[in-house]
């Protein structure tokens, strides 16, 4: 049942990473290189701490996630947002700077608790970007994250902290950006009608 599950959750992860590479391919989505490179790096993180806390088939999503984060990353840095800022840039080098921090801390739990922030902190630039331009980013994406991360909870082999951290925060920070997301294209929305 949990290989099930883990393959429901990659599923879910895949089919909402192709519709984000096909808005890149034509030039609608504008990803924030900082953002997703950040995330190429800290689910790699995960996906290792979670293969050797057992995770098993909830391990999945995580690698499918750095996989797919890193080629979006890399391709923005091309032809991503430009409007790179100070802060920005402070939030990129912590997550970096942070990065050697999880190699020596000993303790799984203290890990992933470290990557979980630094996760969190690294969505502050696609944050700031889609506040002023909510359409530049493709919601389907986040969505179907929200669901491939949920069945990755339920797909864990041997829960603990460490093994349900990182996918539960995904899941409520996704939520929470969607709910943005949301309310910024609706206002965007209605703000141009009013204009128009």
């Amino acid at each position: 049942m949990n290989e099930l599950i883990g393959i429901l959750g990659t599923a879910f992860l895949m089919g909402g990473y192709l519709p984000y590479l096909y808005a890149l391919w034509r030039g609608t989505a504008r990803p924030h290189a900082f953002s997703w490179l950040s995330w190429a790096f800290i689910n790699a993180i995960v996906f290792v701490v979670q293969v050797s806390e057992n995770a098993g088939p909830g391990a999945w999503t995580s690698g499918i996630a750095a996989s797919f984060n890193l080629g979006i990353g890399l391709f923005a840095l091309r032809a991503g947002e430009k409007n790179i800022t100070k802060i920005d840039w402070a939030i990129f080098l912590s997550v970096l700077a942070a990065i050697p921090l999880w190699a020596i801390t000993k303790d799984p739990v203290w890990s992933v608790i470290l990557v979980s922030i630094i996760d969190t902190l690294a969505f502050i630039p696609t944050i700031r970007k889609s506040w002023h331009r909510p359409h530049e980013e493709v919601m389907t994406t986040f969505v179907m994250g929200l669901f491939g991360f949920g069945c990755g909870l339920f797909a864990v082999q041997e829960y603990s902290f460490t093994t349900i951290c990182f996918p539960a925060k995904v899941v409520i920070v996704n939520a929470i950006f969607i709910a943005g997301l949301l309310y910024r294209r609706r206002a965007v929305t209605v703000a141009c009608a009013a204009a128009s």
